[in-house]
């Protein structure tokens, strides 16, 4: 049986989320600091964008739940956060 701890949380899935955090925060740091590069902030946040994708798949593996629609949802997720990043940068 799994722990259920913050939020609802279990053990695992904590580390997963902080690893998402983690993820993001790189994501957002790097197309900060990349302030007058509007190519490179674009490549840096196509590449978060591709790492959530990761992320999700290794999370619902780990979880044991990967489908279809978990991936679909969040390669969706993903393509709208590099095309808003499209209209801003490109």
């Amino acid at each position: 049986m799994k722990h259920t701890t913050l939020f609802g949380l279990h053990d695992k899935d904590i580390m997963h989320h902080i690893l998402l955090a983690i993820i993001l925060f790189v994501g957002l740091l790097s197309v900060w600091g990349l302030a007058n590069k509007p190519g490179l902030q674009f490549t840096v946040g196509t590449l978060t964008a591709c790492a959530y994708v990761g992320w999700g798949a290794f999370h619902h593996y780990h979880d044991g739940d990967l489908h279809a629609k978990n991936m679909v949802e969040y390669v969706l997720l993903a393509l709208l956060g590099i095309m808003v990043l499209a209209f801003i940068f490109l």
